[in-house]
């Protein structure tokens, strides 16, 4: 009889051994999957600073995008800017938009014809012409006359149409 308790302990020590050797292996693996989603974590937080400043960056870049293409609501800030390019050292002689609503150009795209004349010397004329073609809105420029009587170094005069490309909201 003690054989046969000796070997039910023996075998209840191989089965509880197994089991033991079962849930340390459950327990392993368990923290090395834990381990690897703190590692990913870990990660993801390093990448979260860098897709928000892209998010960021994407989203000025979305209020440029808005801005360069003015709604006809916002054309005031539009007249503002001309004038602004035009100031202390323009005359600026006219500016108006050529339609009551706005038409499409060559590609469909909505646009507003406009007709600006400015008058002033050479170097502020051109510096005027610079800041249509740079400045936050864009303009198609059509045509572009320059009276100059006196050559460059007098009073030049310049009449520009100009289509103005803006949102069709």
């Amino acid at each position: 009889m003690s054989m046969r308790i000796l070997l039910v302990l023996l075998g209840t020590t191989v089965i509880g051994f197994f089991i033991l050797t079962l849930a340390i292996g459950n327990i392993s693996k368990d923290a090395s999957e834990k381990k690897k989603q703190l590692v990913q974590l870990e990660k993801d937080q390093k990448v979260i600073p860098v897709l928000s400043a892209n998010l960021s960056a994407k989203s000025d870049s979305v209020s440029l995008l808005q801005e360069a293409f003015p709604a006809k609501k916002d054309f005031v800030s539009v007249v503002s800017f001309i004038d602004s390019l035009a100031a202390g050292s323009l005359v600026l002689a006219e500016f108006h938009f050529e339609s009551e609503e706005l038409v499409k150009d060559g590609n469909g795209n909505p646009v507003m014809p406009v007709s600006i004349t400015v008058e002033g010397d050479y170097p502020n004329v051109v510096r005027f012409l610079s800041g249509i073609i740079n400045g936050k809105y864009l303009f198609a420029i059509s045509r572009l006359d320059a009276d100059s009587p006196t050559g460059i170094k007098g009073k030049n005069k310049i009449i520009m149409r100009a289509n103005l490309y803006a949102s069709a909201q």
